[in-house]
C-alpha cells in the first residue's frame, strides 16, 4: 500500500524540475517499498537505528494533523520514511527564513546586532526548531483563548525550547556570528534555566516572579501579523526575565478575593 502510494507520487512529482533531487531519493523509497519481504531486514534495522527519532516524528505528525497543519505533518511522515526507506534522517526544509527573522529578534534583545543574511548562515538547518515554535504558537493561541493558565506556560516553555534549539547552532558559526560582542552567556543561561522557571498560577503565568501573560499576547500578535523580528524581540525580553532580579515576595502575594481581575486577566480579556 505504501510503495503504491509512494509510486504515484513519484510519477506526480516526475515533471516538476525544480524537486529533480527529491524525486531521485523518492525512486530509492520506492524500490525499496515495492519489495518489502526482500528489504525486511535492512527496514528492520533503520528502524532500530532510528527508533526514538520515528517515534518523535511519528508523535509530531498527529499533533500537527489534529492542528490541521498538513503541510508540517507532510515534512514529519516524510522523515518517518525517509529513515525507514533510505536510513537516514533528511534536512527539513522548513520556514528557515521566517526563523531567522525570529532569531534576529531574540538576538537584539540579547545585544546583537546582526544581519539577516548572517543570521540565517546559522539557521540554514533549524527547521526543526521552526517547526517546534510555530507549533507552539498555534497551541498558545488557543490557551490564551480559554484562559488556560497551565496550558499557556507549557506552550511558552515549548517556544523558548524551540529557541534554545536554534540557539545551539550559534557556536559553530562564529565568524558570522561572533559571541563577544553581545550577552551571548546570557542567553544560553536564560535558556538553559527557563524550564525551572516558569511557573503557572491559577489566574497568571509567571517567570521568576514576573507576569508574561500580557507579554506572550502581543508576542502571539506579532506573530500572527508576520512581524517575525518584533516577534523574536518579544521572546528574547521575556526570557531575560528568568535572570532578572526576582520580584519581592510581597508584590507576588495573591489577590484578596472581592479585589477585582489580575493583570492577567485583564490582559486576555482585552
Amino acid at each position: 500500500m505504501i510503495g503504491s502510494a509512494m509510486d504515484q507520487l513519484q510519477h506526480s512529482l516526475g515533471t516538476c524540475t525544480q524537486v529533480k533531487d527529491d524525486v531521485a531519493k523518492l525512486k530509492v523509497m520506492v524500490e525499496r517499498f515495492k519489495h518489502p519481504k526482500e528489504e525486511l531486514a535492512h527496514i528492520i534495522e533503520d528502524i532500530k537505528k532510528h527508533n526514538l527519532k520515528i517515534l518523535q516524528a511519528i508523535s509530531l505528525a498527529r499533533e500537527d494533523l489534529h492542528l490541521l497543519k498538513y503541510e508540517a505533518a507532510g515534512v514529519d511522515i516524510g522523515q518517518v520514511v525517509a529513515m525507514t526507506a533510505l536510513g537516514a534522517e533528511q534536512p527539513i526544509k522548513y520556514n528557515n527564513t521566517e526563523m531567522a527573522m525570529v532569531m534576529q529578534g531574540v538576538l537584539n534583545a540579547y545585544g546583537a546586532k546582526m544581519s539577516l543574511e548572517d543570521v540565517m548562515v546559522c539557521l540554514a538547518t533549524e527547521g526543526e526548531a521552526a517547526h517546534m515554535v510555530e507549533k507552539n504558537v498555534i497551541l498558545l493561541k488557543k490557551a490564551l483563548a480559554e484562559k488556560n493558565f497551565s496550558d499557556i506556560a507549557g506552550d511558552s516553555l515549548n517556544i523558548f525550547l524551540g529557541i534554545k534549539m536554534a540557539e545551539g547552532a550559534i557556536p559553530i558559526c562564529s565568524g558570522t556570528c561572533p559571541t563577544d560582542s553581545w550577552d551571548y552567556k546570557g542567553l544560553v543561561s536564560d535558556t538553559e534555566k527557563v524550564s525551572s522557571s516558569i511557573k503557572a498560577t491559577d489566574k497568571d503565568v509567571l517567570i521568576n516572579g514576573f507576569s508574561i501573560v500580557q507579554d506572550m499576547i502581543k508576542a502571539e500578535h506579532h506573530y500572527e501579523d508576520g512581524v517575525w523580528v518584533a516577534f523574536g524581540k518579544d521572546l528574547g525580553d521575556i526570557l531575560k526575565l528568568v535572570s532578572k532580579k526576582s520580584l519581592t515576595l510581597q508584590s507576588l502575594a495573591a489577590p484578596k478575593l472581592g479585589t477585582g481581575p489580575t493583570n492577567a486577566e485583564l490582559a486576555i480579556s482585552a
